[in-house]
């Protein structure tokens, strides 16, 4: 996935607030004023960590982020679950990995928080970048028996089987 596709897909939404958290992904940042029309309102605001981001206070209902984790980022777990609560909109995770380094995040830790991947690539030779991708309205698609063709029939209560 290249650059412009993610920027794409952060405006996709017609977010008010586009948040940026990690500096790696501050790359996207001049992409996405490039890619704003003249009419669309959208506040792009960069954040050097997670932590940071918590503490920001935004008003806006439509957000949509984009956070670069590396191995050597503190409880990834948390940083997830922060995710998804804050921006629920669209989170865009880009994980950066080296051979070398000595923590590996597996794929399922993604997952158990409703993440979608998204692709991969390699940077250098040892280094590896995978997307994921997290919206709400995706993460429980309503099941089939939800519907009003299953439910109760009150007109035959008193009937015996």
């Amino acid at each position: 996935m290249n650059d412009k596709a993610l920027t794409e897909l952060l405006l996709a939404s017609n977010p008010q607030v586009v948040v940026l958290v990690g500096e790696p992904v501050f790359r996207l940042s001049e992409l996405l004023h490039n890619e704003l029309a003249d009419d669309q309102d959208v506040r792009i605001v960069e954040c050097a960590d997670v932590s940071e981001w918590v503490e920001l206070k935004s008003a806006s209902t439509s957000t949509t982020t984009c956070i670069h984790l590396t191995s050597n980022s503190l409880d990834i777990d948390a940083s997830l679950g922060i995710a998804c609560r804050k921006s629920p909109d669209l989170v865009l995770v880009e994980k950066t990995e080296s051979s070398t380094d000595s923590v590996q995040i597996g794929d399922e830790r993604f997952f158990a928080f409703g993440f979608r991947s998204l692709g991969q690539a390699s940077i250098q030779p040892r280094t590896q970048t995978r997307w994921y991708a997290y919206r709400l309205s995706d993460y429980k698609q309503a099941p089939d028996w939800l519907n009003a063709r299953f439910w109760a029939h009150p007109e035959r209560f008193d009937l015996p089987d």
